[in-house]
């Protein structure tokens, strides 16, 4: 009963946050009710701290109990690491701009930045970096030089295509200043290549023969909100009430013009139905409405299961090692030909038959 009564209670705070909702009494009683370590714990799973404490921090009755001092502390030092991901994230780029070679950020703090107007209302866990396939040999001498390690393998500089780099990401640690470990990565494209989702993120950076002050050094809006929603939906299957929070946040930054190219571009990735799903789960576990309409219908009762497993925490982990995962992102393929090319990809990565579908 207490981990129903826990969800509701972050249910209610997501709800309050996107501005459905206020806090119920209901709500104000559990969390006075000495049940911070259920809340923090679930919380933490669904990487919510930094909403729930501000939405806790709007109400009076709260400022003494021993949650929001709880929440305080962890909020802070979210506050504080993303600060340092952020100086560090400049730090990089700048580095690699001055050796004419292109990298942008996604996801994490500069997501954070543009869609919440803030980096303290979102944990951001790590830095990622698009790259070309070309530039990862260059990357190296770089990164190095910046003081951090490779960690998860080396780079074969004779033959990247042979090395993680390739298909999923090259990643590398240093610590800050401060005492932060910061994890750095390089993408080439925003989904593991195992996942048939045709979008490389050479198709978004500038032509090869830019000179080195005509680098951009963004994304646009709509195209960071493609790369959340491979991430969160085609990836992950909204694992997580963070996904849908920051799906909500796209869905309403973004003007109607922006929509309508976020909208293409979830079409030509292949992935208009995760979208659709996204909605989906928006409207059921956030109460909200949207001015989008939904392309494809889905069954009722494979939104019910995947609704659940998100509450209960099922969907969290590795895509690669969770058997129901990998079947519900193949359930939500745009059409058929997608889930066999899915299909036929995972095989030659000896996955579909690791975990016996």
């Amino acid at each position: 009963m207490t981990k129903d009564k826990t969800i509701d209670t972050i249910l209610n705070i997501c709800r309050s946050f996107v501005k459905t909702e206020e806090l119920e009494e209901q709500t104000l009683e559990y969390l006075a009710d000495d049940q911070e370590n259920e809340v923090i714990e679930y919380a933490t799973g669904h990487k919510l701290i930094s909403i729930c404490y501000q939405v806790l921090s709007l109400d009076k009755t709260l400022i003494q109990s021993q949650i929001y001092a709880r929440l305080a502390v962890r909020s802070r030092n979210i506050i504080l690491r993303s600060m340092a991901m952020f100086r560090e994230m400049k730090v990089i780029q700048d580095a690699f701009n001055e050796q004419g070679i292109e990298v942008r950020p996604y996801k994490g703090v500069v997501f954070a930045q543009h869609f919440y107007k803030s980096l303290s209302l979102r944990n951001s866990v790590d830095i990622d970096f698009a790259i070309r396939l070309e530039d990862l040999t260059r990357s190296h001498s770089i990164m190095t030089q910046l003081e951090y390690e490779e960690i998860k393998g080396t780079l074969d500089k004779t033959n990247v295509k042979k090395s993680r780099a390739y298909y999923l990401d090259y990643p590398w640690r240093k610590v800050s200043d401060r005492g932060f470990k910061i994890i750095m990565e390089f993408h080439l494209s925003p989904a593991h290549k195992a996942l048939y989702v045709p979008c490389d993120f050479s198709q978004y950076l500038c032509p090869r023969q830019k000179e080195r002050d005509e680098l951009h050094s963004d994304f646009s809006l709509t195209e960071h909100a493609l790369f959340i929603l491979i991430h969160h939906g085609a990836v992950d299957n909204w694992g997580t009430l963070m996904h849908l929070i920051d799906l909500h946040q796209i869905l309403t930054v973004l003007d109607t013009s922006q929509l309508d190219d976020f909208i293409a571009l979830a079409e030509q990735a292949r992935v208009r139905k995760f979208l659709d799903l996204g909605i989906t789960l928006c409207e059921r576990l956030l109460e909200t409405s949207y001015e989008v309409e939904k392309k494809y219908k889905i069954s009722q009762a494979l939104v019910d299961r995947i609704q659940e497993d998100c509450l209960q925490g099922r969907l969290a982990g590795k895509w690669s090692e969770n058997r129901d995962k990998l079947k519900y992102h193949l359930a939500f393929r745009d059409s058929r030909m997608d889930q066999l090319k899915t299909i036929r990809s995972l095989a030659r990565f000896g996955i579909y038959k690791k975990l016996g579908l």
